[in-house]
């Protein structure tokens, strides 16, 4: 694999997809690259114009955090980071948050809405002084769990009645709130 890996002027390994029959290595099907030979500007920029699109755009982590996956559950991790407010540029196919032990004050209206797939949320160990009664809109019917232990306990009434299908909360006080449905 190495010596198929190797460069040779004028050209640029590229994903095989990006490649026409001609320009494939042949014999190497296994490899997921091929040659492209570069030969003219507009070869540059096709060549470019093709890896931006094998870029995989919608699952970036947060530069703050770290995302790991095991059996296609994804997880990211912003634990301990000094965060003021959630981040806003989260995969789409998280199961597990942790932003716990961080500065966070408030959580906003919609503040998870398109992170559907998410499971367990834990915001332990923050300031947080207000939830918005919206705050779990669009993520509250998948969540199996949520951590606000180590806040205010004053929160807690703002965010009870929107999370009724949830099976566990523990709340501000450390108190674990078990939910039957309202």
């Amino acid at each position: 694999m190495a010596e198929a890996l190797q460069g040779c002027p004028g050209s640029l390994l590229v994903p095989r997809s990006c490649c026409h029959t001609r320009g494939a290595a042949r014999g190497r099907a296994h490899l997921p690259v091929c040659r492209m030979t570069l030969t003219s500007t507009t070869s540059v920029a096709q060549a470019f114009f093709c890896l931006l699109l094998c870029i995989p755009w919608g699952s970036s982590c947060p530069p703050s955090c770290q995302c790991t996956e095991r059996a296609g559950a994804k997880a990211v991790l912003c634990s301990s980071q000094h965060l003021q407010e959630i981040p806003k540029d989260i995969p789409r196919d998280a199961v597990l948050l942790k932003l716990d032990a961080n500065s966070i004050t408030s959580i906003p209206s919609n503040a998870f809405r398109r992170l559907s797939r998410l499971q367990e949320i834990d915001l332990s160990r923050n300031a947080i002084e207000h939830i918005d009664r919206a705050a779990f809109r669009g993520v509250a019917a998948g969540l199996r769990s949520l951590d606000l232990s180590g806040n205010r306990t004053g929160v807690w009434g703002s965010v009870s009645r929107s999370l009724n299908r949830l099976g566990r909360v523990l709340s501000p006080a450390g108190q674990p709130e078990e939910f039957s449905g309202f």
